[in-house]
C-alpha cells in the first residue's frame, strides 16, 4: 500500500460526520480493479451483511480487497464491533480465496491499520488498538 494512501483517506474520510465505507478490490500485484464507497445506513454491511461487499470481488475476478471506514467521533481505534466485523470477513474471505489486505479505520487525521496492530494476522504490534 502506498505510504500515500492512508493521508488521502484521513482528507477524504476523518472530517465526515457519518460513518462512510470504502472496499477497494485489488489484482494480484494489489493494484485496485475498482471499489464500492457506502454511505450512511449502508455502512451496516459491514457488520452483518457481506455479500454486498464480497459480491463485486467475484465479478471483477480480484485477488483480495482492502476496507476502510471513518470513525465520526474522530477515535482511530477500531471498535469491539469493528472486530468481530472483520473477523467475520476475513473468514469469508478465506473460503473465497480472497485476501483481505487490510481494514483501515480513519479517526480525523490518524489512520488505523487493523492489520499492523495484528488482527488480520501478520506481524502484532497492538500500540494504537483497543477494542
Amino acid at each position: 500500500m502506498s505510504r500515500d494512501f492512508p493521508p488521502l483517506l484521513a482528507d477524504l474520510m476523518g472530517p465526515l460526520a457519518r460513518e462512510v465505507l470504502l472496499i477497494a478490490y485489488l489484482d494480484t500485484q494489489g493494484h485496485a480493479l475498482g471499489h464500492v464507497f457506502l454511505g450512511g445506513e449502508d455502512v451496516n454491511a459491514v457488520h452483518g451483511r457481506y455479500r454486498p461487499l464480497i459480491a463485486p470481488a467475484l465479478r471483477l475476478g480480484a485477488a483480495g480487497f482492502l476496507l476502510a471506514h471513518n470513525h465520526p467521533s474522530g477515535d482511530p481505534r477500531p471498535s469491539a464491533a469493528d472486530i468481530r466485523a472483520t473477523h467475520g470477513l476475513q473468514a469469508l474471505g478465506r473460503a473465497l480465496e480472497l485476501e483481505f489486505a487490510d481494514h483501515l479505520v480513519v479517526g480525523g487525521r490518524q489512520v488505523t491499520s487493523m492489520r499492523a496492530c495484528g488482527l488480520l494476522g501478520g506481524r502484532i504490534e497492538r500500540r494504537r488498538c483497543a477494542a
